[in-house]
């Protein structure tokens, strides 16, 4: 199961986080949804959850969702069947043990995928979730802060799936602060328009028609 959207008769919206948790960008986000008493979701990198296993924890402790992101951040297309099942075995294992949770989303690197891919994550119980095509903030391009809440809010649409990064899957140090200015601006202007951020499992169970694809 392929999740893009999930268009609701609620005024949802699930912003997601990739590549995390990082030391830098991950406390100061969770900061913030914390402050305004919003919910996210964030897709970890396995390699990077054993690093940082208190954030992982916090991460739960505050309400929030954690995706599976893969170990390594390889692109799975390219990736033999063995090793996209050890990615992801890897990492959930990872997950259950720091926190007790065993997720139920998965989030392929780069957002690419093909059959195998999806066939690994049904395996293992994990809904592929990607996002719509004009809710890629591109944030880690590093647009400006102005630019990535233009993206979110000119084509913003209920039960979109929205797409940062808190952390890097190529490069740990990576600035992510220009997604810490956006997500300071978008959520006190989201919750004020009456939207609701949650996660994406709490969305999934009220949405309607979701745009779901079957490969």
């Amino acid at each position: 199961m392929i999740i893009y959207q999930l268009p609701s008769q609620e005024r949802q919206l699930a912003l997601t986080f990739d590549d995390g948790p990082n030391p830098v960008y991950t406390p100061q986000i969770l900061d913030l949804f914390k402050k305004h008493q919003a919910y996210a979701t964030f897709f970890v990198i396995g390699s990077y959850a054993k690093q940082y296993p208190d954030l992982l924890r916090r991460i739960v402790e505050e309400g929030h969702e954690i995706g599976n992101h893969t170990y390594s951040h390889p692109a799975l297309p390219k990736c033999d069947r063995q090793d996209v099942y050890n990615e992801l075995e890897t990492t959930n294992g990872i997950i259950q043990e720091i926190t007790g949770i065993q997720p139920s989303l998965f989030r392929p690197p780069y957002g690419e995928f093909n059959k195998h891919t999806v066939e690994a994550a049904d395996r293992f119980g994990l809904h592929t979730v990607i996002w719509p095509d004009h809710q890629n903030t591109k944030d880690w391009s590093l647009p400006g802060a102005d630019t990535i809440v233009e993206r979110v809010l000119e084509t913003l649409q209920t039960g979109d799936i929205i797409l940062f990064h808190d952390g890097s899957g190529d490069d740990a140090g990576e600035d992510r602060s220009q997604t810490v200015q956006a997500i300071e601006i978008l959520l006190p202007h989201l919750i004020g328009n009456n939207y609701k951020l949650v996660t994406v499992s709490q969305m999934m169970r009220s949405y309607n028609e979701a745009m779901i694809l079957r490969v």
